[in-house]
């Protein structure tokens, strides 16, 4: 029986470093500019990336030496941030943006996951996706896109971390229909815009919270 429980961790950490290796590989692979017949492989690839990234994060969450994992995503996470931020202030390095949405979203799940300071990265990821929501808002094109990748993983952390299940379960559904509500009213575009953000980051924490 032990010989059985070994062997299963072994083959997780076997599949969490091939995805990750397969994920990382699909999301820098130089392939940009390639078509065929009108399918954009670049966006296609990305694609299979993120769900590769996402898995090898949870597998090596249960497989994988705890403090190593949580230095590993916690390095994640600030790379992802650099992506996210730093490209715009340098031209040079604007393709590195694209990167941030997977890093950021496959960090902050493994680090949710391994880190035992749950109440302080609950309050911390809590101010991120408030600030946000105010990005959100912004009339700068520049400041509102930095809102989704931050305000989704950081979703994620607090909907993982949180002992507080019942109260997110209420507040995930109440920002669906806020998201809801500001997509179907008929006043003002940037409404329609949030709202579609705002919704699919309470489904996302909504979607975590139930299933943990």
């Amino acid at each position: 029986m032990q010989f059985r429980i070994i062997e299963t961790f072994d083959r997780k950490k076997t599949i969490a470093l091939f995805f990750l290796i397969l994920g990382a590989a699909f999301l820098f692979q130089p392939f940009s500019e390639l078509r065929l017949r009108g399918f954009d492989v670049d966006v296609c690839l990305k694609g299979i990336s993120l769900l590769l990234l996402i898995i090898s994060a949870i597998l090596s969450s249960v497989s994988c030496p705890r403090k190593l994992v949580e230095l590993v995503s916690a390095m994640t996470l600030v790379l992802g941030y650099l992506c996210l931020i730093g490209p715009p202030l340098l031209e040079k390095f604007s393709f590195l943006q694209s990167f941030a949405f997977h890093l950021l979203v496959s960090g902050a799940l493994a680090f949710a996951i391994t880190t035992t300071r749950k109440k302080t990265f609950e309050l911390f990821a809590s101010v991120i996706v408030l600030c946000g929501l105010v990005l959100l808002f912004q009339p700068n094109p520049l400041l509102k896109s930095f809102a989704l990748p931050i305000i989704l993983a950081n979703v994620l952390m607090v909907s993982i971390v949180s002992p507080r299940k019942t109260m997110l379960e209420r507040f995930w559904v109440s920002s669906i229909a806020v998201g809801l509500f500001f997509m179907c009213q008929p006043f003002w575009i940037g409404f329609y815009n949030s709202g579609f953000q705002i919704l699919l980051s309470g489904t996302t924490g909504f979607v975590v919270i139930s299933h943990r």
